[in-house]
């Protein structure tokens, strides 16, 4: 794992640099008022070629990395799979039902103490108050 660390890290270093790179050769160039619409193009493309370049190096470069950090990952997980088997191992088989039975139960009064609310009456028998009359 030492060395998939190394690596790790080598290509996180290698990402920083071509971002570093394609942020000191700036933006695009601005066309120059007095030079010839060709000379411009030129500045441009030239531009553009070493911008694409980068970018496409960078854009490989994560792809190495993310490939390495999944598969450091899967080792991961391989390893924790294995640690678990080897504690259920460990414990016996005896043992695992041990835990649930060790939870101490609720005593069988315990919900009887509290207090029901009382019931409310059936909607028929439920007593409504007659609305006062108004006088003329």
């Amino acid at each position: 794992m030492p060395a998939d660390a190394a690596r790790i890290a080598a290509a996180r270093r290698k990402i920083s640099g071509l971002k570093k790179a394609l942020d000191e050769i700036g933006p695009a160039p601005d066309d120059v008022p007095g030079m010839l619409d060709s000379a411009n193009l030129h500045r441009q493309i030239s531009y553009l070629e070493k911008a694409d370049a980068i970018k496409s190096e960078t854009v490989s470069a994560c792809g190495e990395y993310a490939a390495m950090l999944e598969s450091a990952l899967k080792e991961i997980a391989a390893d924790q799979r294995e640690l678990a088997s080897m504690a259920r191992q460990k414990a016996g088989p005896g043992k695992a039902g041990a835990r649930k039975a060790a939870r101490p139960k609720k005593a069988a009064g315990a919900g009887a103490a509290r207090r029901k609310k009382p019931a409310r009456p059936a909607k028929a028998a439920r007593v409504r108050k007659a609305a006062p009359r108004r006088r003329r």
